[in-house]
């Protein structure tokens, strides 16, 4: 995958998302228009994409211009780390959700081992296609066995199945949620080894 940006830590996307809904109406044209003149500025779009959660629901310009956004991070960045983000999500109640479906789905097949791409795929049809998530959520966990992520959110699914009266759902429920916890405990016991280590070391 071809990458025009370095990578960002998790927390630089939730406080460009939330400098960007702290936005006037005013301030989001601004930042528009400067991205008409530099559209790398990848800063300014998730800034724009902050200010239009949830005046979308609302506003249907503000609609448009997000979808447009979210098209271009797609087609630019399918696998940055903000296109899994709730406010980067195109829901299946807008115009444009088969659009992006299409080019993730695109996207994902010219990389299909690709753990951040498989992951915003994942979350992106989660509430439409709970099956292709799913298929997505089992193959990236096969790819990453320790990450918990995985096994949250297929908990989500089974949950949702088993409240719809699936029974056969609430076994898989339980198991991906004592999974997920199992994984969350020993990533957390990692964490406090390595400090303690580096604390040593201080010493």
């Amino acid at each position: 995958m071809n990458r025009a940006y370095p990578e960002w830590p998790i927390t630089v996307i939730y406080e460009a998302l939330e400098e960007g809904q702290g936005l006037s109406r005013t301030q989001a044209e601004d930042l528009e228009a400067e991205l008409e003149l530099q559209p790398d500025r990848l800063d300014l779009r998730i800034q724009i994409i902050g200010y239009s959660m949830p005046r979308h629901f609302r506003d249907k310009s503000v609609a448009k211009k997000r979808a447009r956004h979210i098209l271009w991070l797609i087609s630019h960045l399918p696998d940055h780390p903000v296109l899994a983000e709730p406010e980067a999500q195109i829901q299946n109640i807008d115009e444009e959700y088969e659009a992006a479906k299409t080019l993730l789905m695109a996207k994902l097949e010219q990389d299909p081992d690709n753990i951040q791409l498989i992951w915003n795929v994942a979350l992106s049809v989660l509430v439409e296609d709970d099956t292709r998530s799913e298929q997505l959520l089992l193959h990236g966990q096969q790819l990453k066995p320790n990450d918990p992520g995985w096994s949250l959110m297929l908990s989500v699914i089974y949950g949702l199945r088993a409240k719809h009266g699936e029974e056969e759902q609430k076994a898989e429920w339980r198991a991906c949620e004592r999974q997920a916890k199992k994984l969350c405990s020993e990533l957390r016991q990692q964490r406090d080894s390595l400090e303690s280590d580096s604390e040593q070391w201080y010493l």
